[in-house]
């Protein structure tokens, strides 16, 4: 038999058993998106199947009949101006709140920025030349010694930064150690940052607070805004799009991930490899930006691993390709995601092949419900100016409703042996059973070295990525990064 006809058998019987693959792929029990039942429709999932197995475009091509330009897409400009220009009232501890609420003559409730940043441009353009600080620890403090009041109704915004939230939490093994707490004086093990800051939220004029990034409180006020895309990349982006909904150019990836070797994202990219078999295309080196965007809108799901915070442009990015991100639920983001093809697992731990494609096609299966107006910025500008104007959190909480979150998970705020102990502190429930990049043989009480290092020094501690890390960090790492850049 000629050398070409094997080949040619050999591809047919590979190909055969890929389709065998997707086909055999059953309805969960229960579905991987919040807010929906489980799949019941047999004659829809049987399509959903058929386009997965073909690599069609079906998330793109949804996407696309929302988004009709570059700069339909979320920009991500890494100061949030576009936020600012949104305000109405800037607040530093120097002004306090009183005043500037009570010199405001708005119709609607005004939308305050706790701490702000001076640009040497009007209009919040150019360079960052000062930034007006409001820490959450200053401004508690303050309301508990009565110097701090509100007048009147607002919605406040916490001061942005590309990788810090005005009320981030430190997440062992994944993000910047920001802070455990707004207090200083608890520990990982006793913090509890919802109720220190419930005697902001729990006031009756804080319609609602808007944060960026990563956090550890769970409250119908508090909700997270995407990162969105760098404004240079949104144009390759679409380009990317139309291209391969002209060329009909196939998903062909199961999984994709490229980034950089910060911190433990080597860690977590090589545990999720070990779970792949295979499966995992893992970047080693730096690609242009058209062949980067390239993989991502022909990858069936792509890997959004934490840098420095949690919400990357990674996960933006992919979301806007067509594709279906991975990361890990838990972190601020579930209320962010709800309404998009995001699959968010306890950890990256429990990422498998089988997971990903039943997720996927459930994905496809439910094309028609995704509301890709989330990744615009008219919809969340809209969404904070409709509160604004009616005072009322009603709008948000029908948009982003509580049941977004894992009423029965939740991520403690250090990664030991939960069951082992007894409890991981305050409001502990489901916690992962196994997770990348964290030794839990590791005895827990070293786990508080981070929070020893913030109280020791005057500006913060070190974050993982400094050179202090590979000294005296205790958590010993398994395994080699396929990762390089």
């Amino acid at each position: 038999m000629p050398l070409i006809a094997i080949f040619l058998l050999r591809l047919v019987f590979c190909w055969a058993q890929l389709d065998d693959v997707w086909h055999n792929i059953e309805m969960p029990l229960q579905s991987h998106f919040a807010g929906f039942e489980p799949p019941s429709d047999e004659a829809r999932w049987s399509k959903a199947r058929q386009l997965a197995a073909a690599g069609r475009q079906v998330l793109l091509s949804r996407l696309l009949r929302t988004i009709h330009s570059p700069g339909d897409l979320l920009s991500g400009d890494k100061k949030f101006k576009w936020v600012q220009r949104l305000t109405d009232v800037f607040v530093s501890r120097e002004t306090g709140f009183e005043t500037p609420l009570r010199n405001y003559t708005g119709y609607r409730a005004p939308i305050v920025m706790i701490g702000y940043k001076l640009f040497d441009r009007k209009h919040h353009e150019g360079n960052e030349i000062k930034t007006m600080s409001y820490h959450p620890r200053h401004l508690l403090s303050a309301l508990r010694k009565g110097q701090e009041r509100f007048p009147r109704k607002f919605v406040a915004i916490g001061n942005m930064d590309e990788n810090w939230s005005w009320c981030g939490t430190a997440i062992t093994n994944r993000t910047a150690s920001w802070s455990f707490t707004f207090s200083r004086k608890l520990g990982p093990f006793r913090a509890d940052q919802l109720k220190e800051i419930r005697p902001f939220l729990d006031n009756p004029n804080v319609i609602m607070l808007v944060v960026n990034q990563h956090h550890n409180i769970s409250h119908p006020k508090v909700i997270s805004i995407p990162r969105g895309v760098l404004p240079d990349v949104a144009k390759v982006i679409w380009d990317e799009a139309q291209r391969a909904l002209r060329l009909d150019t196939k998903k062909k990836i199961l999984a994709y991930v490229a980034s950089s070797s910060w911190g433990t994202r080597p860690e977590i990219i090589a545990c999720v490899n070990r779970n792949m078999q295979g499966h995992l295309l893992a970047e080693r080196k730096k690609i242009g930006l058209r062949r980067f965007m390239n993989r991502l809108s022909t990858s069936y799901a792509v890997l959004a691993v934490p840098g420095l915070g949690y919400d990357t442009f990674r996960l933006w990015e992919t979301l806007a390709s067509g594709s279906m991100p991975v990361l890990e639920r838990g972190v601020g983001l579930d209320r962010t995601l709800y309404r998009l093809p995001a699959l968010l697992v306890d950890d990256f731990a429990d990422v498998t092949p089988a997971l990903i494609r039943q997720a996927y096609v459930e994905a496809v299966y439910r094309a028609d419900s995704w509301d890709y107006r989330r990744i615009t910025a008219r919809y969340w500008e809209r969404l904070i100016f409709r509160v604004s104007e009616t005072g009322s959190l009603s709008t948000m909480l029908k948009l982003h409703p509580m049941t977004a979150e894992d009423a029965h998970f939740t991520r403690p705020m250090v990664p030991f042996d939960c069951k082992g102990l007894g409890g991981c502190g305050l409001g502990t429930r489901r916690v992962p059973s196994k997770s990348c990049a964290v030794n839990f043989e590791t005895n827990f009480t070293m786990y508080n070295w981070w929070w020893d290092q913030f109280l020791q020094w005057p500006e913060g501690y070190p974050i993982p990525g400094h050179h202090y890390y590979g000294k005296v960090d205790p958590i010993e790492f398994v395994g080699s990064s396929p990762v390089d850049d």
